[in-house]
């Protein structure tokens, strides 16, 4: 019988960018610049429950990361598959599944190609600090934290519409992606090779909503961005508590609710 899936985020759902903490925080680093700067943090008993929870469940990483950064977190438990680029690849073991990347091209032959779209992109994304191409298949666009983004942002949606490209703005980044290449594309493929249907998942964004949506039972970090937006799934349950608590407590409720249905 195969066990339950359970699909998560990683930033600002299980882990959280230090610089949001307060100063002399003592949550656990688990991602860091060379010089040891930290990066990110977790609650302090996020990553042993997830060790228990990788025991019960297909636990699937499903991130915008890309595979370098995916890497570079400390103490996250080994699970056989990770989506990275927010669904431009699927890790079967850490290597990229081809059978995945061939259904992608597929998907993505409605679409313009990445080049054709990222010189449409400069050309809108007015004032930004720098634009990246995320794993060969879509463009990230940075902006000053300080910056009001609301109208360069229809900007580029209103341009990048006739490409078939779709934009999600998160906080002071823009996704800019081919409209088949998402998250929940992804994991229907990751499902299949399991031989077992979403049943629980986690995340904080617009970019998450498609696996929350499908999943049974779902989790929000209580001060993510859609809950802010008003954007939660109702059935969708908000976390108690907020910042790498959160990610402790979603962890730790999927265990409960494994071993409780047995």
């Amino acid at each position: 019988m195969p066990r339950p899936v359970f699909a998560t985020d990683l930033d600002a759902t299980l882990i959280w960018a230090s610089k949001r903490m307060p100063e002399g925080y003592t949550e656990p680093v688990v991602d860091a610049h060379p010089d040891g700067r930290p990066i990110c943090v977790a609650g302090p008993g996020t990553m042993v429950a997830l060790e228990e929870l990788c025991t019960l469940a297909e636990v699937i990483y499903v991130t915008a990361r890309n595979r370098h950064k995916l890497e570079r977190i400390q103490g996250l438990p080994v699970a056989q598959w990770a989506i990275v680029g927010a669904g431009a690849a699927v890790l079967h073991h850490g290597v990229d599944d081809p059978r995945y990347a061939a259904r992608l091209r597929q998907a993505l032959t409605a679409c313009a190609s990445v080049r054709d779209a990222e010189a449409v992109i400069a050309a809108a994304a007015v004032g930004r600090d720098e634009l990246r191409v995320i794993e060969g298949s879509w463009v990230q666009v940075f902006y000053s934290a300080d910056q009001d983004i609301t109208d360069v942002v229809q900007a580029i949606a209103d341009a990048l519409a006739p490409l078939n490209w779709l934009v999600v703005a998160h906080g002071r980044k823009v996704y800019c992606t081919p409209a088949p290449l998402t998250k929940a594309f992804a994991l229907d493929y990751v499902c299949e090779q399991v031989g077992a249907p979403l049943t629980y998942a986690a995340g904080d964004s617009y970019l998450d909503l498609g696996m929350l949506t499908d999943a049974p039972h779902a989790y929000v970090p209580a001060d993510a961005e859609i809950v802010r937006a008003g954007r939660v799934p109702e059935h969708a349950l908000v976390t108690i508590a907020s910042g790498p608590a959160a990610g402790q407590e979603i962890v730790e409720r999927v265990v409960d609710m494994i071993r409780l249905q047995g």
